[in-house]
């Protein structure tokens, strides 16, 4: 016969028990300490609830009985924001009106029972919440609102919960804080950004991160993210730029206009940091640059402007040579000539026999541009040699960019999100890994196609061979030695001026000991000159697209979907 086990024989039972057993006893014991606690949370506050308060047992006394002092014309006195904890409220205070409770005190009683050895009872707020319902009397939940004596809406008027935070104004911090001038939040109440505010002590407050209701422009407004600058080092008048720890943040030098975030016109604002003669404490390239333009979106995270006179003129010079291959293309082919119909029918023909015998043209169209287009499939079927030195050359631009494109999509489309601005953070890991190991493989593919091209020039060739374009591939190796040449400079200016380290960038990190040894003043004013002598061999190298056999970047994947269209 099997003996039937009680549940408390079983150990796992039996320590499970227990668990729940403790848990439950720590739940109970700190019960009353969190009540606690939060009561002294509420009592450590400037700020009142209304609602509550209108349901205290205050409610019809006015707040005058109790805060007599504060009463005078004098009141709020600067000294009083730094009392500590609850010594506000005085228990003599209280015994006015409460004088049985301080008798039955002198008793050692309190509330009946015996005042527990060592615990002080002359800090009644510590416990009770003078403003609000004593849940602990069980009045909580049966008290009825109250209507408020005009004393009391007076005082709420300026530290009711309601009344700071969406008074235009509050004049609970105002009285002490109005400076004259009008500050460019004055429709945002001050606890808005300054949370703890009214708490006390009134401690120094910590500087508020704009980007908490506020997003970074995008790199269109200004030439960089300046992701290691702070919105107030450029936006806000009476703060000054320091650097330190390789960051820009801001030191208040006019209490006055610490408030005053309008932001000057033109570039007032970007000469505390670019000028050619410093003025603080931060030592920036002495030209204030354009943004990055279309250009520039061929390597890097740019923008769809073009505000730099190098890059109009180069852009310029590049739609106007693809114009004119157009229109002698238009004259050669004459599409639209008498008889084009006729032809383009039979095409039509050919082309649904073709579709009819070998699939759908969505899926030819679509492998003949992965293939031919971005895997460059043909290039390798006739020339393995020459497919890895252009694959060297062309993969290189198509993923910096896509990155480029994808971080500047991402600071336009997910402003508060955080990875947009990573991505555009030449200093992040990542985009210093990208940017440095896609330029070298390009940087090799160069070297390669000029030494192919030079042992191709002292070969014979027939008559009617291409000549070697050394122009191309001579602004091609200009536009990227520029390229690193600028960001050795950056790393080195940022070093010198910021006290940053070189960053994740490899290749950067060593060309910026080069230019260590020129200090930041020599520096600042060199890169001005550097940026745009990048600039220039970037608008000359697109200037140069239509007329040379660099087009092909254009025409021939146009080439390709036509013919696949066609199905020639």
């Amino acid at each position: 016969m099997r003996t039937q086990r009680h549940i408390f024989s079983d150990p796992a039972c039996l320590a499970v028990l227990t668990g729940l057993f403790l848990v439950l006893a720590c739940l109970s014991l700190s019960a009353p300490v969190q009540a606690q606690a939060q009561d002294q949370t509420r009592a450590t506050s400037w700020l009142i609830d209304e609602e509550r308060f209108a349901r205290s047992a205050h409610a019809d006394l006015g707040c005058p009985v109790c805060h007599e002092a504060m009463t005078t014309e004098e009141h709020p006195l600067p000294d009083g924001v730094f009392k500590e904890g609850p010594t506000p409220f005085d228990p003599t205070t209280c015994f006015s009106c409460h004088g049985d409770v301080e008798e039955e005190l002198a008793r050692g009683l309190h509330a009946g029972k015996p005042v527990p050895a060592g615990a002080s009872m002359d800090r009644c707020a510590a416990c009770h919440d003078p403003h609000g319902p004593d849940k602990a009397a069980g009045k909580g939940a049966e008290a009825q609102a109250r209507e408020l004596g005009e004393d009391s809406l007076t005082c709420l008027s300026c530290h009711g919960t309601k009344a700071a935070t969406t008074s235009v104004q509050p004049r609970l911090c105002l009285a002490c804080h109005e400076t004259g001038s009008t500050p460019t939040h004055q429709a945002t109440a001050c606890l808005t950004c300054h949370t703890d505010a009214a708490a006390y002590p009134h401690t120094p407050q910590e500087k508020v991160n704009c980007l908490s209701c506020h997003v970074r422009h995008t790199e269109r407004v200004i030439h960089d993210a300046h992701a290691k600058v702070s919105c107030t080092s450029c936006h806000s008048a009476g703060m000054q730029p320091v650097a330190a720890n390789g960051q820009v943040i801001a030191t208040a030098v006019n209490a006055d206009l610490v408030h005053t975030f309008d932001l000057p016109a033109g570039t007032a604002s970007c000469v505390r940091c670019h000028t050619e003669e410093p003025k603080g404490a931060v030592l920036a390239a002495s030209s204030v640059l354009p943004p990055k333009s279309v250009l520039c979106a061929a390597c890097h995270a740019a923008t769809f402007t073009v505000k730099d006179t190098p890059s109009q003129a180069g852009l310029g010079v590049f739609l106007l040579g693809f114009a004119g291959l157009a229109l002698i293309w238009l004259w050669t082919v004459r599409p639209f000539a008498a008889g084009s119909a006729r032809h383009s029918d039979s095409t039509d023909s050919a082309a649904a026999t073709t579709q009819a015998q070998h699939g759908p043209r969505g899926l030819k169209l679509v492998a003949q541009v992965l293939g031919d287009i971005v895997l460059q499939a043909r290039l390798w079927r006739e020339n393995r040699l020459r497919w890895v030195i252009h694959a060297l050359i062309f993969f290189p631009f198509v993923v910096r960019a896509g990155y480029g494109l994808i971080a500047s999509l991402g600071a336009w489309l997910a402003p508060k999100a955080a990875w947009p601005w990573l991505m555009l953070d030449k200093d992040w890991p990542l985009t210093a890994l990208v940017n440095d190991t896609f330029g070298l493989l390009l940087l090799a593919g160069l070297v390669l196609a000029l030494w192919q091209e030079y042992h191709r020039s002292r070969a014979p060739r027939p008559a009617n061979a291409p000549r070697p374009e050394w122009l191309v591939l001579i602004l091609l190796l200009a536009l990227t030695l520029t390229g690193f040449v600028l960001e050795g400079a950056r790393i080195a200016l940022d070093m010198l001026a910021l006290g940053s380290d070189a960053g994740s960038s490899f290749a950067g990190a060593l060309l910026a000991q080069l230019f260590l040894p020129l200090g930041a003043e020599s520096l600042a004013s060199l890169y001005g000159t550097l940026w745009y002598l990048h600039v220039i061999v970037t608008a000359v190298t697109v200037a140069c697209i239509p007329f040379t056999r660099l087009r092909h970047v254009v025409t021939a994947p146009i080439f390709l979907i036509v013919q696949a269209l066609q199905r020639k």
